[in-house]
């Protein structure tokens, strides 16, 4: 629907970043900000002017600007918002705790709308976006699917409105990974053949009901030992085995899931509370297209490229480099690669999830169609 006469409708229209981009072909991306933030009259934020190259050969090296550690706030975010525009590569924007409101969003969502390269954009810890800004947010996803990762913790967009933003980054994510062949890409770790041999045992061993003994857990460890080559310890290593078994409780029917948090991750006790909510986090970040979920299978996949989005679907917190780099050293895991459940479980059940609201009471509504009326 169009709004005669409302001129935020230009910031929404289709662009060219490189055909902009060229508008400063002989200058810096440092130096088209200070234009830019002086057409805008505005002071140039110096640590924005920091972040970006000095040579006019600059413009493909901004992949990322991160800006939650300096304040830029609505009335400098303009000029940003045009340079980006014109940062053809820039694949992350990071706008977190900067007093943005929903007016805000209008433009930056216009900006991401026809971006060519965006992926990510962080606006979480921006009280100030609500419901309007939340619909335009909402526009920008579906408009472009190339958006991947929108972050929203601690906002005042209402719960049903970003989960469904959420679900249309996921719906994008999987037409992305898709469009580049959607074939699994496996990986090939000691960790991980050890945990596909154990997967094998489990299911030579297990009952109609899917699951094993109490008992058959200890059967489970010596297989383990045995695959490690720990045969000569065997003994004592089972008898310390045996002792801690029962300090940990396990269930009396043991399933694949509690086989692995008992035997694989030995030391951890098992929580049904903790895996159904992993197991809520699996499903959201699926991307397989032929996929099974029911009660006892579930063949999709994740991209290991995604665990910085499942962190914050989690935790409600940005990762550091060091918690994605631990959890991927887990399996020998890069970027490239995907994992199924049981890997995905043995990953992040290492990371001692902390259960709430989000991860456990997601009801995962998917997006309904949006129309083309800005609320505001």
């Amino acid at each position: 629907m169009e709004v005669d006469g409302d001129p935020r409708l230009s910031l929404l229209a289709p662009y060219d970043a490189e055909a902009l981009q060229r508008e400063f072909a002989d200058r810096s991306p440092r130096a088209a900000y200070r234009s830019l933030s002086t057409q805008h009259r505005c002071k140039a934020n110096p640590h924005v002017l920091a972040m970006l190259p000095s040579l006019p050969d600059g413009w493909a090296q901004v992949v990322r600007l991160d800006l939650a550690r300096t304040y830029v706030g609505r009335n400098a975010l303009p000029p940003l918002l045009q340079l980006c525009r014109r940062l053809s590569s820039l694949r992350t924007l990071g706008v977190a705790d900067n007093y943005l409101e929903n007016e805000s969003i209008w433009d930056l969502a216009g900006m991401a709308m026809h971006h060519p390269s965006l992926r990510a954009i962080d606006l979480s810890r921006n009280a100030g976006i609500s419901w309007s800004g939340g619909m335009t947010l909402a526009q920008a996803v579906c408009t472009n699917v190339q958006l991947t990762s929108i972050w929203l913790y601690q906002t005042s967009i209402p719960d049903d409105l970003a989960e469904g933003i959420f679900r249309q980054t996921r719906r994008n994510s999987t037409m992305t990974f898709v469009a580049k062949g959607g074939v699994r890409r496996p990986g090939d770790h000691a960790r991980l053949i050890k945990l596909r041999a154990m997967h094998r045992f489990f299911r030579s061993i297990q009952a109609e009901d899917l699951c094993i003994s109490r008992e058959a857990v200890v059967d489970g460890f010596r297989e383990k030992l045995h695959i490690e080559g720990k045969d000569l310890t065997a003994c004592d290593d089972i008898s310390n085995f045996r002792t801690a078994l029962t300090k940990w409780e396990p269930p009396e029917r043991v399933s694949w899931e509690a086989f692995i948090v008992l035997v694989m991750l030995e030391g951890v006790k098992y929580s049904s509370t903790l895996v159904s909510a992993l197991r809520n986090a699996f499903l959201a970040f699926d991307v397989s297209i032929s996929k099974t979920v029911n009660d006892t299978d579930m063949n999709g996949y994740v991209e290991v490229s995604s665990f910085a989005d499942i962190y914050v679907w989690l935790y409600e917190q940005m990762p550091k480099e060091e918690d994605l780099t631990y959890l991927q050293s887990l399996l020998g895991l890069t970027s490239g690669q995907t994992v199924d459940w049981s890997e995905f479980l043995y990953i992040w059940y290492h990371r001692q999830l902390r259960t709430g609201e989000r991860s456990i009471g997601s009801t995962l509504t998917p997006l309904p169609q949006t129309t083309l009326l800005w609320h505001y």
